[in-house]
């Protein structure tokens, strides 16, 4: 979902914006929750709350780095975070198998409750760009056509996996160091943040916070809860088993085991993050 994110003043935000990049499936809600407790911010009234799920590097840069609005609010927080591979994708795979009969109905009913606009049409406001309730064609295309095509096309997982993929590997990359578009951005490690104490507090004394572990094992309601246990370990979240999801694979689902293992994104991951035994003995077995 998009948000707008340059019309805030001081009065409703004083301390800006908190923006937020990540994969969907990566925790980064569980991540979000813990840093606006340890900025103080639980309520969410001193920043505003931005989050930048999937959004590609480029779009960043170009709508948020570059904005002429950003430099009004020195006091903003820039995140990104990610998950290894294996236990993201293993999450992404079945919140896309659990959720498929309603994808359809749900893509249909979205679509129709927009309105579409074309570029030019951003001329004049160009703060629609970042309203949810747009759609922006391409000049000269048909309006009636590109809803028809929306409405009619039916869901497939595999080009929504391979799309996460082509995205996370985006992110690693950044993540890595092997590209240095966003300097400004603190970077997470999912797994290193849900386990270490020591790494928590690291990234809450750069962001300049109060560390605590208030909101450690709250499980967050944004997504639907967790893929695998939904709410079942509230108030004990660290308890879930989040590290090993990838032993969750099912028999007759490795057929999407088979287009991770063919992806690029893969090859990143095993050249560039620590892989357990446990983790390596899957992988050799897919």
């Amino acid at each position: 979902m998009k948000e707008e994110y340059v019309k805030i003043t001081p009065n409703e935000y004083p301390l800006g914006y908190f923006f937020h990049l990540a994969n969907s499936r990566s925790g980064h809600n569980f991540i979000k929750k813990n840093i606006q407790s340890w900025m103080g911010d639980k309520d969410q009234k001193n920043r505003k709350f931005t989050n930048l799920e999937n959004r590609t590097i480029s779009d960043v840069n170009q709508h948020l780095l570059n904005d002429k609005y950003l430099h009004k609010h020195p006091n903003s927080i820039y995140v990104m975070s990610i998950r290894d591979i294996l236990n993201w994708y293993t999450s992404l795979s079945y919140f896309h198998l659990n959720n498929i009969n309603e994808v359809d109905t749900r893509r249909v009913e979205y679509f129709k409750s927009k309105t579409i606009i074309y570029k030019s049409d951003l001329l004049k406001n160009p703060e629609l760009e970042f309203d949810e309730n747009i759609v922006i064609l391409e000049d000269g295309r048909s309006k009636t056509e590109y809803l028809k095509k929306k409405t009619n096309q039916k869901y497939s997982i595999s080009l929504n996996l391979s799309k996460g993929l082509d995205r996370w590997l985006e992110y690693a990359k950044e993540f890595t160091g092997e590209t240095n578009h966003l300097p400004q951005f603190v970077k997470i490690y999912y797994n290193d943040f849900f386990k270490s104490n020591e790494y928590r507090k690291s990234i809450c004394e750069n962001l300049g916070g109060v560390y605590n572990e208030s909101e450690l094992n709250y499980v967050t309601k944004g997504g639907g809860y967790s893929t695998f246990d939904k709410d079942k370990f509230q108030g004990s979240g660290q308890q879930m088993n989040v590290l090993e999801r990838y032993k969750e694979w099912k028999p007759e689902h490795h057929e999407y085991l088979k287009l991770l293992k063919e992806h690029t994104a893969f090859e990143f991951y095993l050249n560039n993050f620590d892989i357990s035994s446990d983790e390596m003995d899957f992988i050799n077995s897919i």
